[in-house]
């Protein structure tokens, strides 16, 4: 009893180790400063989803090589050893023990192959070797969406926090000038600009705690995708990306001298290879339902009555070889074989439906996609010099204001205006550094023999 429970003991405690280590191994750890680069490298080593595409596509290559196989000679051996009862029995005049009537026994080593099979096997094999390409486009897909996804979300939360940012030094230009109108002469106008003030600066508090929110969610986004708790993230310091608006413009600018082209995308090509295997099971469905030629070969050697006989196992070999030609069709069943000709016949215009749909899916995403990276392009080269021209304003209506040349209403709008052209600036400016993601992404699609 006491070795019992010792044995169980140590099974539990070598499943503690297991789950705890094994738990441990999964993935890679998560880097203490997160940035662009090493946020893509965590997210592939630990996307669940993608580590089952990969599993899928590996599954599907092995599936090509059990239906290459078929086609491939086998060899085989095969042995049989038994008891044989006969009524009456019969001693054969070699046999000294009566008894061996009773015993049979055969050994065999041999190779056959399908010569022939009525074109079904290599319609299997290329449907095989095209689910392979269309698996291997998909895992390739997947892992350009993969880091598209991660790729825009990084920058959204960078986009949060730079708005935060903003804000902050909004909200401390507002006390700073307000500091400024209290220390005027009272009167019922000064009343009032303190009054104004006061609201402005609240409602720019106000904004900071919704934008703090907004960054908080932007970073829970991003930790989601990356399959990490916030628990798990407490210590995490993202850097946010440092791309200036001049770089983006100038990638933006060569961009739109290279459009995407719908045809040479991956997924135009996926589209294809699944027609045509759909025309190939079609094909397959029709050979089935027709008349059946099958040509095999098989040549080896064995023997045969070696057991309980005093015979030795040399003295019965034998060489053997056939080659047979099997002729089959079936005239009569009741509906049955063209029934699952027709069923193969809908199955392929379903297949040829769905593909159409889901090209002219991919084509008018690809042209809205480029009118609105056009869209973008064009807004932040505008807000880029309306944000130029609100900051000289700012600066002539305050250094006016500080001289009495103009009014509180005056500087306000100012100010408003510049901080509106700001907010502008950093929406536009990530905008279009999360669409030329996309770019990038509707490009590495489009580059061949992937």
């Amino acid at each position: 009893m006491i070795k019992i429970e010792l044995k169980i003991r140590s099974l539990l405690f070598l499943l503690f180790l297991f789950v705890s280590f094994g738990h441990q191994s999964i993935g890679a750890p998560l880097p203490k400063i997160l940035t662009l680069e090493n946020a893509l490298q965590f997210a592939f080593q630990n996307s669940i989803s993608f580590k089952i595409l990969e599993a899928q596509l590996n599954s599907t290559r092995l599936e090509k090589n059990i239906v290459d196989a078929a086609s491939l000679p086998k060899l085989e051996l095969k042995a049989t050893h038994g008891l044989l009862g006969t009524d009456p029995q019969q001693t054969p005049s070699y046999a000294s023990d009566p008894r061996w009537q009773q015993w049979i026994s055969s050994a065999s080593l041999g190779i056959s192959e399908t010569l022939y099979s009525n074109g079904i096997n290599s319609l299997r094999s290329e449907q095989a070797a095209l689910r392979v390409s269309a698996a291997e486009g998909r895992y390739f897909i997947a892992k350009e969406a993969l880091k598209l996804q991660v790729t825009q979300n990084f920058f959204r939360y960078t986009q949060a926090l730079q708005l935060l940012k903003d804000q902050k030094a909004h909200a401390k230009l507002l006390t700073k000038i307000f500091d400024r109108v209290r220390r005027e002469n009272s009167g019922p106008s000064v009343t009032r600009n303190k009054m104004r003030f006061t609201a402005e600066v609240q409602k720019a508090e106000t904004e900071i705690l919704n934008l703090e929110a907004r960054e908080y969610a932007a970073k829970i986004d991003l930790l989601r995708i990356l399959g990490v708790s916030a628990t798990e993230a407490a210590e995490l310091t993202i850097s946010p990306d440092q791309t200036s608006t001049d770089q983006i413009l100038s990638t933006g600018e060569k961009a739109l001298l290279s459009p995407i082209r719908v045809n040479e995308l991956k997924d135009r090509q996926i589209q294809t290879t699944e027609a045509e295997i759909s025309q190939l099971r079609f094909r397959q469905a029709k050979r089935e339902t027709g008349p059946q030629i099958i040509w095999t070969a098989e040549a080896g050697v064995g023997s045969q009555d070696y057991w309980q006989t005093q015979k030795e196992f040399y003295e019965n070999k034998k060489q053997f070889w056939k080659t047979v030609v099997q002729f089959s069709w079936t005239l009569w069943d009741a509906g049955s074989k063209s029934s699952s000709e027709a069923l193969a016949a809908e199955a392929l215009r379903q297949a040829e439906l769905a593909t159409r749909e889901s090209q002219i899916n991919l084509e008018n995403e690809v042209k809205l996609f480029w009118l609105e990276f056009v869209k973008s392009y064009r807004k932040l080269d505008a807000n880029k010099l309306l944000l130029k021209m609100e900051a000289e304003i700012f600066a002539e209506i305050d250094a006016d204001y500080r001289n009495s040349k103009v009014g509180y209403l005056d500087l306000m709008y100012a100010i408003q205006g510049l901080q509106a052209s700001q907010t502008s600036l950093v929406n536009s400016h990530f905008e279009l550094l999360q669409l030329l993601a996309k770019y990038e992404y509707y490009k590495k699609l489009s580059e061949p023999n992937l």
